[in-house]
């Protein structure tokens, strides 16, 4: 049974590529992704790739700590 540490590599390494959501709203470019009931956005006021990779950031950690992990 794969362990988050699995899931961590296998983001890292792009064998699994969550599903980001890349929108505007209001002057910001924002990036969320959702799983199950939970959601998480970031925002940035320069760019959807700064909100994009913050929100990677979160994945990665959420990820080592269990909170997130591939569906299906």
């Amino acid at each position: 049974m794969p362990t988050q540490h699995d899931f961590y590599e296998a983001l890292r390494e792009g064998r699994w590529r969550p599903e980001i959501t890349l929108t505007e709203d209001k002057g910001e470019f924002v990036a969320t992704y959702k799983q199950g009931e939970d959601t998480v956005s970031k925002r940035s006021k320069w760019s959807t790739s700064q909100a994009e990779g913050d929100l990677m950031e979160e994945l990665y950690n959420g990820t080592l700590e269990g909170k997130y992990f591939p569906e299906g």
